[in-house]
Formats: structure tokens, C-alpha cells, sequence
């Protein structure tokens, strides 16, 4: 796959632009443990790319109460791993086994590209809302969207978070 992309990201990056990625979503070993396979850390392509701007997770600290305090102060950040809905989430993160280390890292005494270069809240607890033209479906505790939705007048809000609701954040910041 990089000899693939690789041309285009070059190509972006010459025009002036950004290519950006999330980390993942199922921690520094992308989930092998869940599957029965003994965990090991791994980057996630494309964000293991250097050409590309990767994106992982950070979440609220537990105290002194999340993003926000209860005066509206900053209460900090702590890297992203939580459990929504009996689904973990964590932050992906490895060094690379397909490319060297750039640059920039190389102080860091790393063979492979480390990832992420920069973090967003990635949080569902304290994550986002989004407005969804039809409600998710309760009978299945939300992963289908509701089947007797037929018009736009039955909007609903749904909570997402991940590191793939963190890059476009990074990608309106860039823009």
C-alpha cells in the first residue's frame, strides 16, 4: 500500500496541502488481543506514513473532572482508553515496521516512525454530538440507525468519538 499512496501524498503536500489520518482506535497493538493473538505494538497505516499528519486520542482527565472543570477552567488531558458500552477505545500508537524515522524523531532514538504526531479528544463520554437525520436504532443498543425513520423531521443526536472524530478536527485547525 505505500507505493500505492505514497505518490499521492507527495503530490498534496507539493500543492500545499495536508494529508491527515487517525492512530486507530484499539490501542498500540490495533486490537490483536481481542482477536486471541498475543498483543503487540503496531502503527496503523496511512498515519505511520511520514508524508502524513497522524491524529490520536486524548480524553478528559478522571479529576479534577474532565476537559472542563465545574467552573469552565481547563481540567486536562490524559491519553485516550476507555470502555463505552462494554466497546474499549484507546488510542493507536507504534513505531513503524514499514518506514524510518524522520527527521524530526530521530532525537528520540527510534528506528521507526513514532505515531502520533498530535492528539484530539477521542472521548464518547465526553466526546461530540452529532445531529443524525434518523435516530439510532434502541433494539440494538444504537449501532444501525432506527427502521422506522422516513423523513428528515425525525432528527436525532448521536455521541461519537475515536480518533476518526478527532482528524477532521485537526483538519479544520490546518485549513
Amino acid at each position: 500500500l505505500p507505493n500505492t499512496f505514497e505518490p499521492l501524498y507527495l503530490l498534496s503536500l507539493l500543492r500545499g496541502g495536508t494529508v491527515l489520518a487517525s492512530s486507530g482506535d484499539l490501542g498500540a497493538s490495533n486490537g490483536t488481543e481481542l482477536e486471541g493473538v498475543t498483543p503487540s505494538a503496531m502503527a496503523a497505516y496511512p498515519a505511520s506514513d511520514p508524508l502524513v499528519l497522524a491524529v490520536g486520542g486524548t480524553e478528559g482527565n478522571p479529576y479534577p473532572g474532565g476537559l472542563l472543570t465545574a467552573d469552565g477552567t481547563y481540567g486536562g488531558e490524559q491519553a485516550w482508553n476507555e470502555v463505552v458500552f462494554d466497546t474499549p477505545g484507546a488510542g493507536g500508537g507504534a513505531p513503524s515496521v514499514l518506514f524510518d524515522a524522520p527527521p524530526w524523531q530521530r532525537s528520540l532514538h527510534a528506528n521507526g516512525r513514532l505515531e502520533p504526531d498530535v492528539s484530539y479528544n477521542a472521548s464518547e463520554v465526553d466526546g461530540y454530538l452529532v445531529i443524525l437525520s434518523c435516530r439510532p436504532n434502541r433494539a440494538d443498543g444504537g449501532l444501525t440507525l432506527d427502521p422506522t425513520c422516513v423523513d428528515s423531521s425525525n432528527f436525532g443526536y448521536v455521541a461519537v468519538g475515536g480518533t476518526s472524530a478527532g482528524t477532521p478536527q485537526w483538519a479544520a485547525i490546518v485549513a
